[in-house]
């Protein structure tokens, strides 16, 4: 599945191989071969074919292709029905399975800070923080 390149500024081809830190904040396609760290508060996108051994911090991730690392995203992780993901992810809004793709590792939904867990939050801090949010109206 190919997607629009139109919002990509920047692509790592094919026959790229890079090895390192990547830094960035727009957006990144990586097609090729991709080692090290990768760290965006943006988009990346790796498609399918593309081989990333990485550890990933970034705002959206889309994978393709293949990744051997943790990932962890503060918006979105998409995974189509064409990738390989070995490692472990985390992300505080979503995660989307693609029918078919392949995931060996654990997700770990980030809590947002000031949201509370009803389900895991002693009575006493559930009722002080009910507390709280009538205050501030």
């Amino acid at each position: 599945m190919k997607r629009d390149n139109s919002s990509v500024s920047v692509v790592l081809n094919e026959e790229s191989f890079f090895k390192g830190k990547l830094i960035f904040q727009n957006s990144l396609k990586i097609d090729g071969r991709f080692e090290g760290l990768i760290e965006t508060s943006g988009f990346l996108y790796v498609e399918e074919g593309a081989d990333v051994k990485a550890e990933i911090k970034a705002g959206t991730l889309i994978v393709g292709g293949r990744i051997e690392g943790d990932i962890e995203a503060l918006d979105t992780v998409e995974l189509l029905p064409t990738a390989h993901v070995i490692g472990n992810i985390k992300t505080k809004r979503s995660i989307k399975l693609g029918e078919g793709s392949i995931f060996e590792g654990r997700v770990d939904m980030i809590k947002m800070p000031g949201i509370i867990d009803i389900f895991s939050t002693s009575l006493p801090q559930l009722k002080k923080s009910l507390r709280d949010v009538g205050n501030n109206k």
